[in-house]
């Protein structure tokens, strides 16, 4: 089993390529990127809060492409994609109110906040990833036949147990939803777990055949 980390346009060794605000096209150049390696393979998607809508989207984007889809998406600090939220993104905020922002969902350090040479950098994909969000518009569709997990922080002021029993509607199979303590970013303090969740229905339906849609 390996890990296959997604890395968009504008971050990390994509730095200088030009950043996607609009969640279609992100959608379809990540099904773009997957399509030839999802044939011959069994695979599973994890997406961390943004990430995790933009997993439910490929995945729903394999499966309009007739494309075998994963063994299991796990869906990480994200509610589901129908529920309203009141999170809502102005992209004409100023760099003031998104760092405000930022500091507000307790995932960046306070020095890094502070580094305006560093800042200027990061900015600019901050603000394309809540672009994305605010952007993001759910189309309704039959639910996914892939199981899906969600994990959510308890102390995470960003879900409600609502909105993540609400997954339920979005696949076939029973909803494998999963509390674990910490905010928003227990990823990064609970990684044992977080391990835990995510390996082991993978490891039990290892030798099951990938639904193709």
């Amino acid at each position: 089993m390996s890990v296959c980390p997604m890395e968009p346009p504008g971050r990390g060794t994509r730095f200088h390529e030009p950043l996607i605000r609009d969640p279609h096209e992100m959608v379809e150049r990540i099904a773009d990127a997957l399509e030839n390696h999802v044939q011959d393979r069994p695979y599973a998607l994890f997406g961390h809060s943004l990430g995790g809508l933009l997993g439910f989207e490929v995945t729903r984007a394999l499966r309009r492409r007739g494309l075998p889809l994963p063994m299991r998406l796990i869906i990480s600090a994200t509610m589901a994609p129908n529920v309203p939220r009141d999170d809502v993104w102005n992209e004409a905020c100023t760099d003031t109110a998104l760092l405000d922002r930022l500091e507000a969902y307790q995932g960046t350090p306070r020095e890094v906040l502070q580094d305006k040479e560093l800042m200027a950098l990061l900015l600019p994909v901050i603000r394309a990833d809540f672009s994305l969000l605010g952007r993001y518009r759910y189309q309704p569709e039959p639910p996914l036949p892939t199981p899906i997990t969600v994990l959510a922080g308890r102390d995470d002021p960003h879900t409600h147990a609502e909105g993540l029993s609400a997954w339920q509607a979005h696949t076939t199979h029973p909803l494998d939803a999963q509390w674990i303590e910490g905010d928003h970013f227990f990823i990064r303090h609970r990684a044992r777990e977080v391990l835990d969740a995510v390996l082991t229905p993978l490891l039990g339906s290892a030798s099951h055949p990938i639904p193709t849609g």
